[in-house]
């Protein structure tokens, strides 16, 4: 191949060639193109509600695999495809994006890194629909952005004192790429672990002290206080019920507006994600098994009872480098109820009633690019 070919096949592609025979019966690849791109392992997505699309973050493969092996600045590939998985576009952006979130003007507010190979310092950027950058946040450390809000399009970053370990005492405070935007909540007594914000409402993690604190977002005033959790790793909100995913990722647990329990339902493992499915009072959720079966979607009813999905969907699990807090492993269409999960270097496409509607593999560019050999 020529050298210049190497950029454009680093990562995953999807390539369409001519196998021809040569000299003394030899085989080799004729008229080589460049029709498309697989997802890599560290693909993330978010629904964009407006234009009813899924926007796909693919950061491009260094070449070599291996850290140091390429000196070019680390580029992302942004997707957009349609509720059924068609392709609509396709934008390249510099900077290797971890996660986004639609905000509501219908841009995307992107956490980015320079670093090709680990997220310890990032920026928050401000993505127009044409890959343009509008905006840009000076650095920050990669384990402070606990949370996206795409209602405000900010992110909830943990701030206080500026040193490699955080220390006492601990806030976090919506800020967007251009800066802080208050107000700032807290003191939590020990380092906050995600942030979920719903209406005027703010659920903060602290899975260290085995609580989350729900907190008025306007005032910060205290609400509710989540004291009956063990290690809680991840949460999701729908009219005031929590539900947490906790001890280990084995445990799922339901929790009224005014903190009473009113289920757990233990015997998983590797829970992934959770997505509530609003106003019915359940949820569906992604785990590698359940009471020692196999694992996959399952949805969990309002009264704690678990259902498995008849399609077979093995949902991704997170790779270690990347925030629980930030990279979803399923995201939700609201209007039409359909899910859509990572499963390995796939996007799977649920219908409201469980079934398999597509499986994605990539996404296809409108125009081959011919590969120079």
């Amino acid at each position: 191949m020529d050298a210049s070919a190497l950029d454009q096949l680093a990562g995953p592609s999807l390539i369409r060639a001519s196998l021809r025979r040569g000299f003394l019966g030899h085989r080799f690849l004729a008229d080589v193109r460049l029709i498309g791109r697989g997802w890599p392992v560290d693909a993330s997505f978010a629904w964009d509600e407006r234009r009813e699309r899924l926007v796909v973050l693919a950061p491009r493969q260094p070449r070599g695999w291996q850290p140091g092996a390429s000196a070019s600045k680390p580029r992302t590939e942004v997707f957009f495809l349609d509720a059924l998985g068609k392709e609509a576009g396709s934008v390249e952006v510099a900077g290797r994006l971890v996660a986004g979130v639609v905000a509501p003007d219908g841009g995307l507010l992107a956490v980015g890194s320079e670093e090709a190979w680990s997220y310890g310092s990032v920026f928050l950027a401000e993505i127009r629909e044409d890959g343009r950058v509008a905006r840009r946040s000076p650095p920050l450390t990669g384990n402070r952005v606990l949370g996206l809000d795409a209602a405000t399009g900010a992110a909830w970053v943990l701030t206080g004192r500026l040193t490699p370990r955080p220390e006492p005492p601990h806030y976090v405070e919506p800020t967007g790429p251009g800066g802080p935007r208050g107000p700032r909540l807290g003191p939590f007594a020990s380092v906050p672990s995600a942030v979920v914000a719903a209406g005027a409402q703010v659920w903060v993690v602290e899975t260290s002290r085995h609580r989350v604190t729900r907190l008025d977002r306007a005032s910060g005033r205290i609400e509710v206080e989540y004291r009956d959790l063990n290690a809680p790793a991840e949460i999701a909100v729908d009219a005031g019920a929590l539900f947490v995913i906790e001890a280990d990722r084995t445990q799922l647990t339901r929790l009224a507006p005014d903190g009473r329990v009113l289920w757990r339902v233990p015997r998983f493992e590797a829970l992934a994600w959770i997505l509530p499915e609003p106003g019915s009072g359940g949820a569906w959720v992604g785990a590698s098994r359940f009471e020692g079966g196999a694992g996959g979607v399952f949805r969990v009813g309002a009264d704690g009872r678990v259902a498995r999905l008849a399609a077979r969907v093995l949902p991704a699990t997170r790779p270690a480098y990347t925030s629980r807090a930030l990279v979803p492993g399923a995201v939700r269409d609201p209007r039409h109820g359909r899910l859509y999960v990572r499963e390995g270097q796939a996007i799977v496409i649920l219908g409201a009633d469980g079934t398999i509607l597509e499986r994605l593999f990539g996404f296809r560019y409108a125009r081959e690019q011919r590969i120079r050999g």
